[in-house]
C-alpha cells in the first residue's frame, strides 16, 4: 500500500480502475457481487485513500475477494502497470 501511496494521483487513479473492472470481471454473478457490495457499504475510514473515492472503493472491494485472489489481482494489476508506464518508480 505504500508503494501505491507514492505514485502521482492519476497513476493511483488508472489502478483503481484496473482493480476495480478486474475484481468484477472475475466474479461469476457480477450482480450479485454488485449486490453484495450495494448492501454492506463502502466504509469510509481515516486512511490515506480514504480521501479519494475511487482508489478507496477499489481497496473496499478487494475485502469481499477471497485473499488468494487479492494477491492474484493485485499483481497481476501491478505487472501490467510496469509494462505499460515503464518509468513508473515502484518505491
Amino acid at each position: 500500500m505504500e508503494s501505491l501511496r507514492g505514485l502521482d494521483q492519476n497513476l493511483r487513479y488508472a489502478f483503481a480502475l484496473e482493480i476495480i473492472q478486474s475484481a468484477i470481471s472475475r466474479q461469476a454473478d457480477k450482480d450479485a457481487f454488485l449486490e453484495t457490495l450495494k448492501n454492506e457499504g463502502l466504509k469510509i475510514g481515516k486512511r490515506w485513500y480514504d480521501k479519494d473515492d475511487v482508489f478507496h472503493s477499489a481497496i473496499e472491494m478487494l475485502k469481499f475477494l477471497p485473499p488468494a485472489e487479492v494477491q492474484e489481482l493485485f499483481r497481476d494489476t501491478i505487472i501490467s502497470m510496469m509494462y505499460e508506464n515503464e518509468n513508473i518508480s515502484w518505491q
